[in-house]
């Protein structure tokens, strides 16, 4: 089985790096594209079409929470993940109202960031992912 592509969109260039690493550990996952801004991200969308978007909630210009609801928005969307230094309640409620898959904190476990994404990879290719929201954080 292929491995699920993933986009990284953070404007902190360390945690990019850091999601890069914790990805690239995972065979289930293949990291094809990052940026520091929603509209950089945008400008390469169409062109990878990834199957796994990970967003921090604030970015510079579009805010993540405008990008996931634009991701959602598509036809074909991708899973959408929020990864955030921000995980109070409202912001996982808020994240999961405009269509993110998953909600998870920055100060999270890198592990279990990696597993947790790499976890909503696998079902979308067996054909049996249920949909709906999950948070953790």
């Amino acid at each position: 089985m292929a491995p699920s592509s993933v986009f990284i969109v953070d404007d902190s260039s360390l945690m990019r790096q850091r999601l890069r690493l914790l990805f690239g550990r995972r065979s289930e996952l293949e990291v094809v594209g990052e940026a520091v801004s929603a509209e950089e991200f945008l400008e390469a969308y169409p062109r990878l079409r990834p199957e796994i978007v990970t967003v921090d909630i604030s970015l510079p210009g579009m805010s993540g929470l405008a990008l996931v609801a634009a991701l959602k928005a598509d036809p074909e969307p991708p899973l959408v993940v929020v990864i955030t230094n921000y995980p109070y309640p409202g912001f996982r409620m808020r994240s999961l109202e405009v269509g993110a898959d998953l909600f998870l904190s920055k100060s999270a476990p890198p592990d279990e960031i990696a597993k947790a994404v790499a976890a909503l990879a696998t079902p979308r290719d067996a054909g049996d992912h249920q949909g709906g929201s999950r948070g953790m954080g």
